[in-house]
């Protein structure tokens, strides 16, 4: 469940978890090895979930967006319920193994500006670029910055 990610980071890191993996379930919420429309996936994830073959399966809900006023109710319930965002699909699409504009992930958020002290060097596909930036707040407090820039940017 909702903020329960250490607990569940521990039975699965655990040998020795027994009982406490009964806790657990797969949450399964689309079927992106099959080449069939969005709509169609979640057909089948459901009449396979409905033949109980795992008991520890569930599909997760999807709610059917009825415009902007329904996202923001949705994302504030969500959010105040411990969700970190939620996710609007494009009916009839495809899954697509990469970022797309078929799948758009919705969050809350303070937006504030930073100022970029230095940068890290990248390692593995980066090596040899910048890996991430240290950036400053106003208020002293320093952080990294990894995700978000191009592979030419990163040069």
């Amino acid at each position: 469940g909702r903020n329960e990610f250490q607990a569940t980071s521990g039975i699965v890191k655990s040998f020795a978890a027994g009982e406490r993996w009964k806790k657990l379930t797969y949450e399964v919420f689309d079927a992106p090895s099959l080449d069939l429309p969005f709509e169609k996936r979640l057909e089948r994830v459901k009449t396979q979930a409905e033949k109980k073959l795992n008991a520890y399966i569930r599909v997760v809900q999807h709610t059917l967006c009825e415009g902007k006023e329904h996202v923001e109710t949705e994302l504030d319930k969500l959010t105040k319920d411990g969700a970190e965002g939620l996710m609007l699909r494009k009916p009839g699409s495809k899954y697509v193994r990469s970022r797309s504009t078929t799948l758009l992930k919705v969050k809350t958020f303070q937006d504030c500006e930073a100022v970029v002290v230095g940068y890290n060097k990248g390692k593995g596909k980066y090596d040899g670029q910048a890996g991430s930036l240290d950036a400053r707040l106003d208020n002293g407090i320093q952080f990294n910055v990894g995700s978000g820039m191009s592979d030419e940017q990163r040069r």
